[in-house]
């Protein structure tokens, strides 16, 4: 049995649970933020690079793409955990969270159309 996989998604839970995305996101969205661009597009192009980044180490590890099952996880986590209070603004943890979903929804297209995709 291949434990390479397991570990990937155990990871790929504890990275959600602890909303590790959270900073590298947030940090693209300010510097691109910068260049006076909105700071929902912004935020979307940092989600969209911080998930296609995470795709290509699971893709380093594993030998293949994000499959759907860790797509439905990284979902499921995200709206769990979004219905609980957090010490950040309500509304910009909305907005952060939806962005966040859209990039993973956005990602998780560009694999299904472009690249192999996998069910496990």
């Amino acid at each position: 049995m291949n434990f390479t996989i397991i570990w990937s998604y155990i990871i790929l839970i504890l990275v959600q649970v602890f909303a590790l995305t959270f900073i590298p996101i947030s940090l693209i969205g300010v510097i691109l933020g910068r260049i006076k661009i909105g700071i929902s597009t912004s935020l979307l192009i940092g989600g969209l690079l911080v998930w296609f980044g995470i795709n290509l180490v699971w893709l380093h590890f594993t030998g293949y793409n994000l499959p759907l099952l860790a797509f439905f996880l990284i979902e499921a986590v995200k709206l769990f955990k979004g219905l609980g209070v957090n010490k950040v603004d309500p509304e910009m943890n909305e907005m952060i969270l939806g962005i966040e979903l859209k990039s993973i929804i956005l990602i998780a297209l560009y694999i299904f159309i472009f690249k192999e995709f996998n069910w496990f």
